[in-house]
């Protein structure tokens, strides 16, 4: 059986959730997510029998206090029942009530699997601003919570902070849209440019060009709240305008000019992610939300869809607030090759599944008006949820994922078995992409770690490729530990995907079919700029 994987690459998830679950897709600025499990989570009402470990304790399962001289004196207490009290002595305020569903979800969730710890921080300063405090999280489960859990329990803490008691804030002034760079977007890197970014500094994009390496960066007037596409030597991204609390679909042009698709507005609500696809020419867009409801019982899930002409035209309404109660969100996944037809998916909410850049029940609809039809619906097993590992750029051919054999069946789409291919490894199986001559590539790794404190690295990874029409044996372009994660086909010889040192660093690099590889950048690819 292939077994659950979490590979921590942390930062190649980052645009992967900035703006809620999206899957992956050829030229999208949006790296593989590293969380790629191959089995269901543990569903919430799967959960319940844990909970009474988690109402044991009558104390507060967390004690957060923060403060200084010149800060606010943050005091806050939350029970195993979502119970909360949240103190500001120097004001003399004081405000009790209990957690909303999702973030009771989270609290239980932390508090049956991980175990006690506790946090002192301070600034290093001495001065009015200061700020110093503790937080102590009583858990009754037995795994120790390592940096990235608690910093993520601590930014929660702080959050939930701000939205129980919001402070009025100034809104800064939104950057006017300028022309980056009057000589165009990079004129002087040689197309196809691979985009890359450092998470550390996301308002910089960086092009890099294959053949000699040289860069050019790209510096952004608006951040992404995310995915990145790339069309026609054009980059899109959606951004947040914090006065008027929407997103929009921002266009980037071969000539540096700098668009907004107003359009594609929507509000950018808690529980509404929205996404978005460009067609290969360039010519067309979908855009998508999904509005969550988690005060009803079981969460009432609405998704719409949109096209229309990149400059607004024959906007047509394709999904209009569907409501569902099988908690099932819309991605919109790519256009057809030609630009007639729209893949898209309906997506169990499976946290770590959601991101794995796999399809569960997969639909498509032509561009110029119609019906949507249904392509491929993964089985109920849970074992196999998300089983769509991939398909062809004309969804003639699909790839999916069978766990219990593990192997990759390439099936046509009467679900005709034309091949099925053997794993390397099933630790970790990835995604797979297809080249525009139909190629097919994923990678899958054995997994190692070299204590429990430390994460799980590639020891080796495969990259694996079977070339159309399926009929022959996959071939295994490489097998070490430095490979990672796969982004895709840069032409039909090269594959793009992403590497891992023996520090955890990522990078990225490129391998051609006869498997020759070329190191590009110690950045994370996120699209190719043609």
């Amino acid at each position: 059986m292939i077994k659950q994987l979490i590979l921590v690459i942390g930062a190649l998830l980052l645009l992967a959730t900035a703006c809620g679950p999206a899957a992956q897709r050829a030229d999208d600025a949006q790296p593989l997510a590293a969380d790629v499990p191959t089995q269901t989570a543990v569903s919430e009402t799967q959960a319940q029998a844990g909970e009474a470990a988690t109402t044991e304790s009558s104390g507060p399962v967390i004690s957060f206090m923060a403060g200084g001289p010149n800060a606010l004196c943050n005091e806050l207490a939350i029970g195993p029942d979502g119970a909360y009290t949240l103190a500001r002595p120097c004001q003399q305020f004081e405000k009790n009530g209990t957690l909303e569903r999702n973030d009771l979800d989270s609290l239980r969730a932390w508090v049956e699997h991980l175990a006690n710890f506790e946090i002192q921080f301070g600034d290093d300063s001495k001065g009015e601003e200061a700020v110093t405090g503790n937080l102590a999280f009583n858990g009754t489960g037995e795994i120790e919570a390592d940096d990235g859990q608690k910093q993520m329990i601590f930014d929660w803490i702080n959050g939930l902070i701000l939205r129980l008691d919001p402070q009025e804030i100034a809104v800064p002034p939104t950057p006017e849209l300028t022309t980056l760079d009057p000589a165009g977007l990079c004129p002087e890197i040689t197309r196809p440019a691979i985009l890359t970014v450092d998470f550390e500094t996301p308002n910089v994009l960086t092009l890099v060009e294959p053949e000699t390496q040289a860069t050019c960066e790209v510096n952004l007037s608006r951040l992404p709240v995310g995915r990145i596409a790339t069309s026609v030597g054009a980059i899109f991204y959606p951004v947040f305008d914090p006065e008027n609390e929407t997103v929009t679909v921002l266009r980037i042009g071969a000539d540096g000019e700098q668009h907004l698709l107003p359009f594609t507005q929507l509000p950018a609500e808690e529980q509404s992610p929205t996404d978005f696809v460009i067609s290969p020419d360039g010519s067309t867009i979908a855009w998508t939300q999904t509005i969550i409801n988690t005060d009803v019982d079981p969460a009432q899930y609405t998704n719409s869809l949109w096209l229309a002409q990149i400059d607004g035209s024959n906007q047509m309404t394709i999904l209009d607030q569907v409501q569902n109660e099988e908690t099932r969100f819309i991605t919109p996944i790519r256009f057809s090759a030609d630009g007639s037809q729209l893949f898209y998916a309906l997506q169990p909410d499976v946290p770590g599944l959601a991101v794995s850049g796999r399809f569960d029940d997969l639909y498509s609809v032509p561009v110029a008006g119609g019906e949507p039809e249904l392509v491929y619906v993964c089985p109920e097993e849970a074992q196999n949820a998300f089983c769509i590992s991939g398909f062809a750029l004309d969804g003639s051919v699909l790839a999916i994922i069978q766990p219990a054999e593990d192997t990759i069946q390439v099936v046509d789409q009467s679900e005709t078995l034309i091949n099925s291919i053997p794993l390397p490894a099933t630790d970790y199986v990835e995604r797979t992409a297809f080249s525009p001559n139909g190629n097919l590539a994923f990678v899958t790794a054995t997994l190692s770690q070299a204590s429990e404190e430390d994460p799980l690295y590639p020891d080796p990874g495969y990259l694996t490729v079977l070339a159309a029409p399926y009929s022959d044996s996959a071939q295994t372009l490489l097998s070490d530990s430095s490979v990672g994660t796969l982004w895709g086909w840069l032409d039909d010889n090269r594959l793009i995907y992403g590497t891992i040192d023996e520090e955890g660093e990522t990078g990225t690099a490129i391998v051609t079919l006869e498997g020759q590889t070329t190191p590009l950048s110690s950045q994370v690819a996120v699209g190719v700029v043609r």
